[in-house]
């Protein structure tokens, strides 16, 4: 759970700034075949930069070639993510949860997982289960715009509109949720008709590795 103490500032030729990872993805299929999911932070592939193009520097310094492979991550042509109440509008990829662990490997994209809830094609027909990072030590990432981590709450109001490509949603619901418990919210993973669910670390102010998630719901408006 800890992760490499690092430094923010202006780049040089000997230094770079490195935005410490707060929240890093994992994903495991329990054997009943019910989904799990745990926010902690793991590597990422070098060269991976925030939204600010600033290098995100974990523990590890790469992914295995065997995580990648099981994340592969594919951009979604022509969708976009976006919470105008707080400014945020970002590219969007897909993810497969296998058995293994999966990292997505990027900090400047909101990720849907492919095989658990419904495709972004048929937002009516289930749940879209959304991921994307937040990032600590000045680093700047989706995350980090869903995020008071002053007051310990969502930045997002119930009631605020959330774009998935053509399709609007509405917020119905915002919670923090203890990492080892959310595994365990069967209500969080229902898989319902219309339904959004975004899942991103919250950060605290001491700026030490977090210990919660933020979980936002919505409804399909459309």
């Amino acid at each position: 759970m800890s992760t490499r103490r690092t430094t923010t500032g202006a780049p040089s030729r000997r230094r770079r700034a490195w935005p410490q990872l707060l929240a890093g993805v994992a994903l495991i299929l329990a054997a009943v075949g019910v989904m799990t999911l745990v926010l902690t932070p793991h590597g990422t592939a070098e060269g991976t930069v925030d939204l600010r193009g600033n290098p995100v520097s974990t523990d590890d310094a790469t992914l295995s070639p065997e995580a990648v492979a099981a994340a592969a991550p594919e951009p979604v042509a022509g969708v976009r993510f976006a919470v105008p109440s707080v400014g945020l509008d970002v590219a969007m990829e897909e993810l497969t949860a296998t058995a293994a662990d999966i990292e997505p490997p990027g900090f400047t994209s909101v990720y849907h997982l492919r095989n658990h809830g419904t495709a972004l094609d048929k937002p009516e027909a289930g749940t879209l289960f959304l991921l994307t990072h937040s990032i600590r030590g000045g680093g700047l990432a989706p995350g980090n715009a869903l995020i008071d981590v002053k007051n310990q709450r969502s930045a997002v109001s119930i009631g605020a509109t959330i774009s998935v490509g053509a399709d609007t949603y509405r917020v119905t619901g915002t919670e923090v949720i203890s990492k080892p418990d959310l595994a365990h919210r069967g209500d969080v993973w229902a898989d319902t008709p219309g339904r959004l669910v975004l899942i991103t670390c919250l950060q605290n102010p001491q700026g030490t590795p977090s210990q919660n998630n933020l979980v936002l719901t919505a409804q399909l408006e459309r």
